[in-house]
């Protein structure tokens, strides 16, 4: 299992997920890094499996870079939110409108 042991909380974790689903989480070997995107990468370096939400991982599961192991999913703990400050060029403005368009 690919770990992400970065300061970000709120993030569903493996224990939360297997908890959730009441399952036992396995004991085994582990690979932990510090941010969300090495742990995507090593997922599609055939390194381990990794959590994913379906609006960030979608489109690599459908370009084949990664593939849905298990039918099971769990919702988040926590909302997801975008700030846009309040001097944001215009660019920033259109791709945070894509942003939620796309969610």
């Amino acid at each position: 299992l690919i770990h992400s042991s970065s300061n970000e909380t709120g993030w569903t974790a493996w224990d939360d997920w297997f908890a959730v689903l009441g399952c036992p989480a396995p004991k085994g070997r582990s690979f932990y890094v510090n941010n969300y995107m090495i742990a995507l990468q090593a997922a599609q370096d055939d390194v381990g499996a990794v959590l994913g939400w379906d609006g960030l991982v979608g489109s690599l599961v459908n370009e084949g870079r990664l593939v849905k192991l298990v039918q099971e999913s769990i919702p988040s703990p926590v909302g997801f939110h975008l700030r846009i400050h309040s001097r944001a060029t215009a660019k920033a403005r259109l791709f945070a409108d894509w942003l939620v368009k796309a969610t």
